[in-house]
């Protein structure tokens, strides 16, 4: 007499559990957002941030970009200019011929530099420092963009700024550029086409109980496609109830009959055995 467990008793992971799962890897990497310019591959050192004027428990000392390239083809080079820290707290990026420039323009100095704001610029929404952004000519004369085109500028926020936008102190106010944020938490880009003053400007929580609108967002969207994937369960296990083929993680055994014996009722004799009489 052989044992054998039946296909029935292999566990399967059930459509809700599926569901659940998928969706909550979509949300994971919704979440992570679009990358933005620039791209950093590998791991990344993230040191502190450093303050113009900083706080208590706060670092300083914040580092400053100044090269000067000269022209020898008429047009204005690549531009990659960053300051020192890791990662960059402020970066400048421009393909060739980005630079408009005079017949007379001999070399192209850039320069970012993190200032203390004037008396008629302060904003409770700065985060970090104020970067001056200068890109002028030998003779100190500024320069922009060339009609048609736009510099990309990367701009690092303290540690806990997550919702937050570019800003240009133009007209006696802080106005907001469209930004685009990096895969990296902190890290925020614009198109400019101008010199000029620029920060990250943090925007205020004006969601439920002084949360973030995007987390709270998010964390709605995972409750419903809990509450989805646990009623799809429901489902699937009622189903399987009713047509009786509910599956329980403790295997069934079933009897296998030698083939060519049919299978015959266990008689039970009454009264004990009784011995033979002689003939």
């Amino acid at each position: 007499m052989r044992w054998s467990a039946s296909r029935s008793s292999r566990v399967r992971p059930t459509g809700g559990a599926a569901l659940v799962a998928g969706f909550i890897v979509i949300l994971a990497a919704r979440i992570g957002g679009p990358l933005a310019v620039p791209l950093y591959d590998g791991v990344i050192v993230v040191e502190p941030y450093r303050y113009l004027s900083p706080g208590t428990g706060q670092a300083g000392s914040p580092t400053v970009y100044d090269v000067s390239t000269p022209i020898s083809s008429g047009a204005s080079p690549s531009i990659a200019a960053a300051t020192k820290e890791n990662p960059p707290q402020a970066q400048l990026i421009a393909s060739p011929g980005a630079v408009a420039l005079a017949a007379t323009t001999t070399a192209i100095r850039v320069k970012l530099e993190p200032v203390t704001p004037t008396a008629d610029e302060p904003s409770p929404l700065i985060a970090g420092n104020v970067y001056r952004l200068a890109v002028i000519d030998q003779s100190g004369a500024g320069l922009g963009a060339t009609t048609g085109t736009s510099w990309t500028l990367v701009l690092r926020a303290p540690a806990g700024v997550s919702d937050a936008s570019i800003g240009r102190f133009a007209d006696g106010s802080w106005q907001s550029l469209p930004t685009q944020s990096s895969s990296q938490p902190g890290i925020f880009a614009t198109n400019i086409s101008s010199p000029g003053d620029y920060a990250v400007l943090a925007t205020p929580a004006s969601g439920l109980c002084g949360l973030d609108p995007g987390l709270i967002a998010a964390i709605v969207v995972v409750l419903g496609v809990v509450l989805v994937g646990v009623a799809a369960s429901a489902i699937e296990r009622r189903a399987s109830v009713r047509a009786g083929t509910l599956v329980t993680n403790r295997p069934r055994l079933k009897i296998e009959q030698p083939a060519g014996r049919p299978d015959r009722p266990v008689r039970r004799r009454r009264g004990g055995s009784k011995s033979r009489r002689s003939r």
